[in-house]
This record gives C-alpha cells, structure tokens and sequence, in this order.
C-alpha cells in the first residue's frame, strides 16, 4: 500500500547550466512538482519534496532525505539538459531502494518516452504529460495491484518490452487543481530568488496561470500540454496571487505563461481585480507581440506590470518565416514602442544559430535589437530539443550534437548551422551582450533605476557576471 511519496528535483549545478553567467542566473520553483504535490496530497496521500537543485544537495545528501522520509513511492522530475544528472541518481535510488516504485515525469519523458526508459533503467515508469491525474490513477493501481495497461499517459516495462498506454487527455479546467504546494518546498523567500532584470519588488514568486500554447514555432515543445490553451480563471488567478502575498509574504509575481495576454478578457479581469484590491504588489509577465495593444498595454501598467518579456528571437524576417514565429519585424518594433510608451519596461529574447544564419544573419538581428525600444536583453543558442519540429529535421541545415547532456542552449551550441562554426557562434553571442549592454542609455537606465540595496547587490552580481563572461576565454570542448 502506497502512503507516503516523495517527489524530487535533481540538481545541475549553476555553472553546467549557465557558465560564466551563473551569478546573474535564476532558482525558480519548480511549479510543476508542486501541484502535483498537492493534488496527491489531497487524495490523502503524505508528501515530500526535495528540491536538490535550488539547496544543492548531493547524491548522499538526497538519498540520507530518502532514508529519513521512508517513502513508498519516489517520483522524479527532468528537463533535457539535467535527464543524465537524474538518471544518475536513479541509479544511486534503485540500488538503496530496489523494492520501491520509482517515475521519470517533465517535459523530456513525454518527447522521448521509450529513449529515456531505455537510456535509464532504473525508472519503472514515465509520466507522458500532465502529471495530476495519471499520476495519482498509476499511484492507486500500484497500490491495489492493478495492471497498469489501464492508467492512459505512461510508458512502463513487461516481459515483451515496452508498453506505453494510451494518451491522457489533457486537464481542461485549471481551476480544479488545488493551490500549489508551495509549503513543502525550502523556505520560499530563502531559497529561491530572480535576477535583478526580473523583478522589482522582493520577495518575488514565479506563477503559472496557464497550459498549452496555439503557436508553431518550431524550436518550441508542446507536446507536454498541448496545442490547446488552457487557463486558469481571472478569480482563480487572483486567489493563488493572494494566497502567495498573504501566506509568503510576496510582493513581486512574475508570470511565466508564454501566453498570458493571448485571452484579452482574462486579461482586463486580472487587472481589474488587482487594481480593485490595491495591493502593495508588482508583476511581470511575457507576451507575443501581436497579442497587445495600447489599451491593454495602459490597464496592465495601472494593475501593476512593470515588465514584459517578449519573444523576439531574430531580427530577420525570413528567419522568422523560417521558424513559423508568424510575426513581422514591424510588429515587433510597434510592440516595444508601445510597451515603453505606456511606461513598461521590457525584455527582448533573442536566439542566435539558427538554420540559414550566417555572419550577416547575426549582424543584423544585434542591430535591430540595439534599435529597438527593449531595456534589457537575453540571447540563447538556438536548441533543437526533442519533440520539436526543429529536431527532426535540424541535421538538414547544419551539425547537431544529439547528446542530452549537450543540450544547453544558455552555454554551448549544441546546432552549428553550415556558414557558421562553434567558435563564431559564441563569439557572436558575447559580441551581441556587449553591444546591447555597453550603451549609455542602457547603463543610465539601469543606474536611475535602482530601488534597495537588496537590488544594487543583485546589479552587482550580474554586472561581475557578464564581465567575467565577456573577458575570459571559452574552453573548447
């Protein structure tokens, strides 16, 4: 009988995942654990998480937890970049724990169910998509000794090989999930903490609100929820705001939809409620850019949004044709002089290497970023993850490192397209933070912008960060 689960997030240590840059990196909650957490929990079962990552423990510091919470099922979680770290510590787990369950979920079991199982056998099953409902079915089956060809949305093995079940549909109202988790995590406002760029106040929170995106891009993976938007209600989303400032003292949220402006009404809701409610609170959140107007942009600043991230990724039209990004190089501009106008700051999110890119690709998307009305600036490597369109044909277009573990899109270039080299791509990336950043009016912004000591401390971090970053020389790998 199954009544305790632990559930656990691997460690990847912030110099393998950021480089040089981990000082102006982030340790965000890991959202999808938590409720899974507490719909579990609400089933009756007693739950754990480790966070590994965010207090950076290690495989003998994780498995002492285990041993202490003895629990009866153990349930782990993995993006691409971290499944061999968390393979790893499968291993470590099953050889401790032979006789207790052990589950793979996130977004990378779901792209690639049978690679993963294959790769790592010490997990006995994989969650394929959302985790509340599949989980807590696989959960009950174990328990009464059910075959598990009746629970949709896993992959597992037989004596035959691999059986994977049939698709989970996916969850269609968000608002029948309970409030997150959040208590069973480190303590909130200790352990986890964003980057100057990314928040005004502190402590600030990160919140999903919604699942499932329309677009097509093709670097992105839907797979894990779909092609369908899903959202949360605008009362909803106010209660778990609430929930966060009343019980964790939290005073920035930072949304992180990739489309939380797409439903206008929602939208004009949550400001509404929020400007009804005077709370001492800003946000953030990001947004396509042709989903925002001057109207929305005006009522969203009144609400409290002091930033939105937009997905830019090219300054080329016919890269962005290329990627099915379905917006114009007009649009963009338009966005970000309307954004600025109304008083919001923004972010621009930029990708480097893509298919066709050469020298003169690259020249032109950091011109058009130091044009446009963007207050900061991150650039990537373009990834073609598992799951995405781009993957399957990314080998078309140039060299592709197919290894998991080399899929960092903040450090390596794991894609080199056929007119570009490793070396240019990571010069060309250095050489667009330089451009961006070394700016007087960059420099003045930041510098008139400063609220606390708390955020000087966060500038300087990131200020040391993107020094060391620009000076010392990359290793060749």
């Amino acid at each position: 009988m199954i009544k305790k689960i632990t559930l656990i997030n691997p460690s990847i240590a912030p110099e393998e995942m950021y480089g040089k840059l981990a000082g102006a990196g982030s340790t965000e909650p890991n959202l999808g654990l938590c409720s899974l957490a507490a719909y579990l929990r609400a089933q009756g079962y007693e739950l754990s998480i480790i966070d590994a990552q965010v207090q950076e423990l290690t495989t003998l510091a994780v498995i002492n937890a285990l041993e202490f919470q003895a629990p009866d099922l153990i349930g782990i979680t993995s993006v691409t970049l971290g499944i061999d770290n968390a393979g790893k510590l499968a291993d470590q787990i099953k050889q401790r724990f032979p006789a207790v369950p052990l589950i793979i979920g996130g977004v990378h079991v779901t792209a690639v169910p049978e690679e993963t199982l294959t790769t790592y056998s010490a997990f006995d099953v994989g969650i394929i998509g959302e985790g509340e409902l599949t989980c807590t079915e696989l959960v009950s089956a174990l328990s009464q000794g059910l075959p598990l060809n009746l629970v949709p949305g896993i992959i597992y093995r037989d004596k035959k090989g691999f059986v994977k079940t049939e698709p989970r549909p996916f969850i269609k109202n968000l608002d029948d999930l309970p409030i997150p988790a959040w208590d069973l995590l480190p303590e909130l406002t200790k352990y986890y903490h964003t980057p100057a760029t990314a928040c005004n106040n502190s402590p600030s929170c990160s919140l999903v609100t919604t699942r499932g995106c329309g677009s097509k891009c093709t670097f992105c993976f839907q797979g894990a929820m779909g092609r369908i938007c899903r959202g949360h209600s605008a009362e909803r989303i106010i209660e778990l705001i609430l929930h966060l400032y009343n019980t964790y003292g939290i005073r920035d949220i930072r949304i992180l939809d990739d489309i939380f402006v797409a439903n206008r009404a929602r939208l004009i809701k949550v400001c509404e409620l929020l400007i009804s409610l005077k709370l001492d609170l800003s946000w953030s959140c990001y947004a396509r850019v042709d989903t925002i107007n001057e109207d929305v942009l005006r009522l969203m600043k009144k609400a409290g949004c002091w930033q939105i991230s937009y997905g830019i990724e090219s300054g080329c039209q016919e890269i962005l044709d290329l990627v099915k990004k379905n917006v114009t190089l007009a649009q963009i501009r338009n966005a970000l002089a309307l954004t600025k106008k109304v008083g919001i700051r923004s972010l621009g999110y930029f990708m480097v290497g893509f298919p066709t890119e050469t020298k003169a690709t690259i020249d032109r998307t950091i011109r058009f970023a130091c044009s446009l009305e963007l207050n900061d600036f991150k650039m990537n490597f373009l990834t073609p993850f598992p799951g995405t369109e781009l993957h399957s044909v990314a080998e078309q277009y140039g060299s592709f490192n197919k290894a998991w573990n080399k899929m960092n899109m903040y450090v390596e270039p794991a894609f080199i397209p056929h007119d570009l080299t490793r070396e240019e791509l990571i010069a060309a990336k250095k050489r667009a933070f330089f451009r961006f950043y070394v700016r007087p009016k960059v420099v003045l912004s930041y510098l008139f912008g400063i609220r606390n000591l708390a955020h000087i401390k966060k500038l300087a971090i990131g200020t040391f960060s993107l020094l060391k970053y620009w000076i010392l020389p990359e290793k060749i790998k």
